[in-house]
């Protein structure tokens, strides 16, 4: 073992694959982790996957190897820092040990947003896609995570455990949303970066809230991209977005499901 904590040989296997990230966001979905992306998308020194924002390695394919990770960033320039905003890693118990074996003091963006807002808010992503029922309930069912990536308390800890406190930013969405630039700043400096005026993008309202026209057109439409996804077509997914097929599946301003009853809110702060 070295002094991280890490076998030797694991070290070396892992570095094989020619990648060692620097930095990643966690996540959890729906608090914040688009508009991290987008502003440190725009910074010269960074060098996020191509053609994609979640690759989806940590937690869905990691058996395919660190080589297959390391082509996402093929196109990575000189001096330029790996990272990745993936907030599909943040409840996964084996994620901090597989990113520690590419780099064990990787940096770590933690996204953070009032816990039943998360919830209700991660409810209406997966409707809209045709996942889950609009009655919550039934909803958290079929798909517990809906409220189990909100437990902070029992997730937080695991990062901290594998990468320490001290590489751990915490961003709030409120803060995200009342003072960007300052968070935007915040950011830069636990990077290590040149500063940069915040992208004019970085001030608009994201996320948008949609539902779908039809709700199987826009499930089957949900898993074609997850497979064109699994299968490295992004730049498939990317046009068809550039050419409007997702205004054909979704209408802007819909309504979406009926919210917990007040019973069920209650419920879900006492857990939280």
């Amino acid at each position: 073992m070295n002094g991280n904590g890490h076998d030797g040989a694991a070290w070396e296997k892992s570095m094989t694959g020619e990648v060692r990230l620097d930095f990643v966001g966690i996540g959890p979905q729906r608090a914040g982790t688009t508009w991290l992306h987008l502003v440190l998308g725009q910074h010269p020194g960074l060098c996020f996957p191509a053609d994609v924002k979640e690759t989806m390695f940590f937690d869905q394919y990691y058996a395919r190897g660190l080589a297959w990770y390391a082509r996402y960033f093929d196109h990575r320039a000189a001096g330029q820092l790996l990272g990745e905003i993936a907030p599909t890693y943040f409840d996964v118990p084996d994620a901090p040990e597989r990113i520690a074996l590419t780099n064990p003091v990787c940096k770590v963006i933690v996204n953070l947003r009032q816990p039943l807002a998360r919830t209700l808010s991660l409810h209406r992503h997966h409707f809209v896609a045709g996942r889950v029922d609009a009655c919550f309930r039934s909803a958290v069912r079929a798909m517990p995570r809906l409220v189990e990536s909100s437990h902070y308390a029992a997730h937080v800890p695991r990062w901290i455990a594998r990468f320490g406190r001290e590489r751990l930013l915490f961003v709030l969405l409120d803060d995200i949303a009342s003072a960007p630039e300052p968070v935007f700043r915040t950011v830069l400096a636990f990077l290590g970066l040149d500063d940069i005026p915040l992208p004019p993008e970085g001030l608009e309202r994201l996320n948008q809230a949609i539902s779908p026209r039809f709700r199987r057109l826009a499930k089957a439409t949900a898993s074609v991209v997850s497979l064109l996804h699994a299968n490295r077509l992004h730049k498939l997914v990317n046009a068809g977005k550039a050419i409007g097929l997702r205004r054909l599946v979704y209408r802007s301003g819909g309504s979406g499901p009926p919210p917990p009853s007040k019973e069920e809110r209650a419920e879900l702060m006492r857990t939280f």
